[in-house]
């Protein structure tokens, strides 16, 4: 006999309000942190952004653009890599310390930026080390770890979320049976995967969406997109 043991106070209930607002947003980060950061965080505390693998693939292709448009700002600078180095690690703390405030206790925000910033470490040791032995300069040498960095993550986005989602979805339509009513909750971008690739592979069956509370809207969102696509 296995006794039920309660632990939901241990577990964070995705219902807490967010910590800063959009007002907050344009009057204490505007200006100061990359612009499509700053569009990401308005749509986290918008609701917009709301099931997890778009919410990452959001966040990493912000960062992205962050990376490439940082190198020009660096080689402005005198001191270039030393002062690179510095700067960006607080930028991307900056930005890391930000998107928690608009989407509190988030895992995979916290994973992302640890890998990237990991990643970076390794990648500027890297290409000191083969800048010293080729008499690269400075702004060279940022420039490669821009663009090695940016492959990183762009590497990141595809393995573990596209090609990701893609492995579940290929698994999940074994399991869909002609004529079969399937029971799922809220909104989730590999199921809605799942259910596109269902339909266009011919496959009669219907859905049935359950919604509650914070997870309404994202339900809603689901029946849409279901309808739009003729599945009942």
């Amino acid at each position: 006999r296995r006794d039920r043991v309660d632990s939901s106070h241990e577990l964070p209930t995705g219902l807490d309000e967010v910590s800063v607002t959009a007002e907050e947003i344009m009057e204490k980060y505007y200006g100061k942190l990359h612009p499509e950061v700053i569009s990401v965080g308005l749509k986290l505390v918008a609701g917009k952004i709301n099931e997890s693998s778009i919410r990452c693939l959001a966040i990493l292709r912000a960062l992205i653009k962050f990376v490439k448009d940082y190198f020009f700002t660096a080689a402005l600078s005198k001191d270039q890599n030393e002062r690179f180095t510095v700067n960006f690690a607080k930028k991307i703390d900056s930005i890391s310390k930000f998107l928690n405030r608009c989407k509190p206790f988030t895992s995979g925000i916290e994973f992302a930026f640890d890998h990237v910033i990991e990643n970076f470490k390794k990648i500027s040791a890297e290409v000191n080390e083969e800048g010293d032995q080729h008499r690269m300069t400075e702004e060279d040498k940022i420039k490669i770890i821009c663009s090695r960095l940016v492959e990183v993550i762009q590497s990141f986005a595809n393995m573990r979320i596209i090609n990701a989602n893609q492995v579940i979805c290929e698994e999940a339509m074994k399991q869909i049976k002609e004529n079969e009513t399937i029971l799922t909750y809220g909104y989730n971008y590999s199921v809605k995967s799942v259910f596109l690739e269902a339909k266009a592979n011919n496959i009669s069956f219907s859905v049935i969406v359950v919604g509650v509370d914070a997870n309404e809207s994202d339900s809603v969102e689901l029946i849409q997109l279901l309808t739009e696509n003729d599945i009942e």
